[in-house]
């Protein structure tokens, strides 16, 4: 599978578990998913079996729970749970280029030595591609907003030939310095 295949499939799995992580929000408005969902999102590096989601929230066995949170959400509660953890470790993986692989995985709660294949399985990209992919992107788009900011001074600081040679108009001219490049303005 080429770059190109591996981005796009990879940006369809990234909107389909955006997709199902808004469903699952909507449905989180019952009180005792609300508290599951606050809890869980405090805690992701702490393991929090189906077991313990059921002690959590009173229900008397996991089958139960199960039942209660497909019902609701419509996704089963592992699904959920493990798109949570993937969705930390990309924020991490994306927003902080100096946290090891390793401790990404440990900071969302997955296991460090099956992390690169579930998250590859998942995402449709290793951990250091992902990685890699993002920051060329802030990079990239680092990039085009200076270059747009230098276009859009080059114009407003640039002469305009319509000034140029009218007798009957009177021409300022002025120099300066912004951010420590010089500059020449032209002004009626």
């Amino acid at each position: 599978m080429g770059n190109g295949t591996a981005s796009i499939s990879s940006q369809k799995r990234e909107n389909n578990a955006s997709q199902h992580l808004c469903i699952a929000d909507w449905a989180f408005r019952h009180p005792l998913l609300g508290t599951l969902k606050q809890h869980f999102l405090g805690h992701l590096a702490e393991p929090l079996t189906t077991a313990r989601a059921a002690e959590l929230l009173g229900f008397s066995s996991r089958t139960y729970f199960c039942e209660f949170f497909r019902k609701q959400t419509g996704r089963a509660f592992v699904a959920w749970r493990r798109e949570c953890r993937l969705e930390q470790a990309k924020r991490l993986l994306a927003e902080y280029p100096w946290i090891t692989i390793t401790d990404v995985a440990v900071a969302s709660g997955l296991d460090a030595s099956s992390f690169a294949r579930i998250f590859r399985s998942h995402v449709g990209v290793t951990p250091r591609n992902f990685r890699k992919q993002a920051n060329e992107s802030r990079a990239t788009h680092h990039q085009d907003a200076s270059a747009q900011r230098k276009r859009k001074t080059a114009e407003v600081l640039a002469p305009r030939s319509d000034l140029r040679g009218s007798s009957n108009r009177t021409l300022v001219r002025e120099k300066g310095a912004i951010g420590g490049k010089e500059y020449q303005s032209v002004s009626r």
